[in-house]
């Protein structure tokens, strides 16, 4: 016989609303672009029966029942890092330590 995958499986049905979900709407409130996520979330909305990716934005009729951001009303970083209770301020942070502009790697796979 022909398998096919049960779609409403809880890998899509609690993966996506709960950790897709605040992926893409904190990547959305930082302003970073999301191509391959907003792909597959359309997809992944469609196969549990929700809409919550709309137009590219976590706005849809079901983002409520999700873990995004938005669901609770947040739109801002300002807002996400009071909610996360992340302080936020004027301290100075170290420089990541990165090698020499001279310096080259060789990476080898075994």
């Amino acid at each position: 016989g022909t398998f096919m995958p049960d779609l409403k499986y809880r890998y899509l049905a609690e993966d996506v609303p709960t950790g897709m979900c605040f992926n893409k709407g904190l990547a959305e409130i930082l302003g970073i672009a999301t191509p391959m996520t907003d792909k597959v979330l359309e997809w992944a909305q469609g196969c549990i029966g929700m809409s919550i990716l709309v137009d590219g934005k976590m706005k849809g009729p079901d983002i409520g029942k999700t873990r995004a951001p938005q669901a609770t009303g947040i739109s801002t970083l300002e807002e996400f890092c009071k909610a996360a209770s992340i302080a936020t301020g004027t301290a100075s942070v170290p420089a990541p330590l990165s090698p020499a502009a001279s310096q080259t790697f060789k990476i080898v796979f075994l």
